[in-house]
């Protein structure tokens, strides 16, 4: 079933003469990783593609070789005759973003959340797969296209990503035959760490100390949690892309074997992080209309804030309180 899809997507991409890349509404280095190497194989075609965001590029990011070709906003007034939307299981922003495009294009559908309910009119979703950047290599290596050294540098980056660089559960064989064939296609590693790493200063560490002062053991639960707070990111002048890689380095480092992070966002809702060893926080997720993967997960709880009570502890509190 995996294999008969490549061609029909190859097919798809050859056609295409106005292609939209969709990148998950969660900017990462997987979601960007995927879609910028896809564009960067309609442009060598010729083929004018660009990268949607839901939210304007990270800072960290605009140093992959394509990162110009990202934009954020309304689509409205664009016309597009294919739709490829990668590392994206929520069809809730899928529709919005199809939406505000007429005449509706062709959907392709590249993802690997097992919580990703099949949207779109060609849907390549592989579980097992260890990042959706696997998924765009293993689509130019089944259909006999040759992976430029810019196209393997944004696909290492998005594997280094949901990989935690070799070290999660998402780790498997796919995840070292893609990273041996990229190097020999000319990435270095080095440069894939900066890209993923290289962002974090002082203030952001600083953030991270925050969210350390404040894990908790629910030793009934068998969980830790921690939070972070608006007031936390204005305190430092830093945006809430800072936090990404928390929830990995606190997972790799606790000894419980779960871990939740709730972090405030900008538009006055709740995100909540999980990570697990065992068990599938995926299914929580998908209760509280979230989605991810078995190991690490996530959902937002709207209208919601975080507040500190006398005992030091945080509970989570509807806006009006």
């Amino acid at each position: 079933m995996e294999s008969a899809i490549y061609s029909q997507i190859m097919y798809h991409l050859r056609r295409t003469k106005t292609p939209l890349i969709v990148s998950d509404r969660r900017t990462d280095g997987d979601s960007l990783g995927a879609s910028i190497a896809l564009a960067h194989f309609l442009r060598d075609r010729g083929v004018p593609a660009r990268v949607y965001l839901s939210e304007p590029l990270p800072e960290q990011y605009k140093t992959l070789p394509g990162a110009l070709w990202c934009f954020s906003g309304s689509l409205e007034g664009f016309t597009y005759d294919l739709m490829i939307i990668c590392d994206c299981s929520e069809e809730k922003y899928a529709t919005q973003v199809i939406s505000e495009l007429s005449p509706k294009p062709t959907v392709i559908n590249i993802d690997h959340h097992a919580t990703n309910p099949g949207f779109g009119d060609f849907k390549l979703i592989v579980p097992e797969a260890p990042a959706t950047s696997e998924l765009v290599f293993r689509l130019f290596n089944e259909t006999n296209t040759p992976i430029s050294a810019k196209i393997a540098l944004c696909l290492m980056v998005g594997l280094g990503f949901d990989t935690t660089f070799f070290r999660n559960g998402a780790t498997n064989e796919r995840a070292y035959d893609m990273a041996s064939v990229l190097l020999r296609c000319g990435v270095r590693l080095p440069e894939v760490l900066r890209i993923l790493h290289s962002h974090r200063g002082a203030k952001v560490l600083q953030l991270w100390g925050r969210a350390l002062s404040r894990l908790r053991q629910h030793e009934d639960l068998g969980i830790v949690s921690t939070c972070l707070t608006q007031k936390d990111f204005t305190d430092l002048g830093l945006d809430e892309s800072t936090t990404e890689g928390l929830s990995d380095f606190l997972g790799l480092s606790l000894a419980p074997p779960a871990l939740a992070v709730f972090r405030e966002t900008t538009s006055g809702d709740v995100k909540v992080s999980m990570r697990t060893r065992s068990g599938d926080v995926s299914r929580l997720a998908r209760s509280f209309g979230g989605g991810g993967h078995k190991k690490a997960a996530g959902f937002t709880l709207a209208a919601k804030s975080l507040k500190q009570m006398p005992d030091g502890s945080w509970q989570i509190v509807s806006k009006k309180s």
